[in-house]
């Protein structure tokens, strides 16, 4: 397995050859699923880039076996002259913190919406430019009031916050592309399985955001005498304003939270909206910590670990058999036995409730 890194196209890091032109002390990648990704590394004097990394300016792009894994560009910079230097690159998705979306009221699609954000940011930023690529979510006519200037980045993720799914960006071909997925589906081929590649397991389960009963609330109305009002459910939900889980109050009781959609307008939207905001809620949540072997190295018939990917995991010290999404990736350039993975959203599968 072959790591490379580049700045601005120029190699500085293959760890296929041992000289200390192209040599890094240390140099580790973070990806997250909805987030833009980091790449941390250390930098000695004798490499040829020292010196020459620009905050906010230079790209750098790191492949495995000619695969891109990473494009960014350089965020910070620290350390004395003549000394080891730490830089920190931030993904592309990163990016659309550049720009502001300007005060407008909008009514169409959300896929115009996300069209309309990513045309001002390149209008503003033309050479940090995005194309919108998968959308996924479901596609719906909406409308917001935009009163005040916000990031580009903030906007897309009021949006998230509001119908679900996680952004992403990817580097193809020179260009830069925005995703919004629903849900990821693909299955990795490689399974995680003690005695096989599991290094180290650790499970956590939380009950801080468990959610049973829900109170939705829709956009503020105004009528001619200048009157307000505030969507709720009640007319499509037998005259009560609240709905809750089931399972959720059998197994934790009731506990009550409110949220709003303030671009919703309709009740019954409102309603189906909340259901499945409230499922996601009234169950505990499981995270795992995985430290295991990629055998990807080794084996190519299977594919490396990645964020998005729905991964089996099987370890009976731990009571678990189930698939999990990756929800996040940390990659060590130098030492593949520190690579970790965090799964979380429990796809299918029997999991412990035993914390190890």
């Amino acid at each position: 397995m072959r790591y490379q890194a580049f700045l601005n196209d120029v190699l500085f890091f293959d760890s296929g050859i041992d000289h200390e032109s192209v040599a890094l002390t240390s140099a580790s990648i973070t990806l997250e699923a909805g987030a833009s990704g980091s790449f941390t590394f250390t930098v000695p004097p004798q490499n040829t880039a020292y010196g020459n990394f620009n905050k906010l300016i230079d790209t750098v792009s790191v492949t495995r076996d000619g695969t891109e894994i990473f494009y960014g560009r350089v965020y910070s910079v620290s350390g004395e002259f003549n000394t080891l230097q730490t830089v920190t690159c931030e993904g592309i998705l990163a990016c659309l913190n550049d720009s502001l979306f300007t005060p407008i009221s909008f009514n169409d699609t959300l896929e115009a919406l996300v069209t309309e954000m990513v045309a001002q940011h390149n209008a503003a930023c033309p050479d940090r430019l995005f194309t919108v690529g998968n959308i996924t979510v479901e596609d719906e006519y909406v409308y917001r009031e935009y009163e005040n200037y916000e990031t580009v980045m903030s906007r897309l993720s009021d949006l998230v916050d509001s119908y679900g799914g996680y952004l992403a960006a990817r580097h193809e071909n020179g260009t830069a592309y925005l995703d919004w997925y629903a849900e990821y589906t693909d299955v990795g081929t490689q399974t995680i399985e003690f005695g096989e590649n599991e290094i180290d397991l650790t499970q956590e389960s939380a009950a801080d955001e468990i959610v049973t009963v829900l109170i939705p609330l829709g956009a503020t109305t105004e009528d001619d005498e200048g009157n307000k009002s505030t969507v709720d459910i009640t007319s499509v939900n037998e005259g009560l304003n609240y709905i809750e889980n089931e399972d959720g109050v059998a197994e934790f009781g009731r506990i009550w939270a409110t949220n709003t959609w303030d671009d919703v307008t309709e009740p019954s939207n409102l309603l189906t909206k909340a259901r499945k905001y409230l499922n996601s809620l009234a169950k505990s949540k499981v995270t795992i910590n995985v430290s295991a072997a990629d055998l990807a190295a080794i084996d190519t018939s299977v594919e490396h670990f990645s964020v998005g990917k729905n991964i089996h995991v099987i370890s009976a010290p731990h009571g678990i058999d189930a698939t999990f999404l990756c929800t996040a990736l940390t990659i060590n350039l130098l030492d593949p036995t520190q690579d970790s993975l965090t799964l979380g959203d429990t796809i299918s599968g029997y999991v412990s409730s035993a914390n190890s």
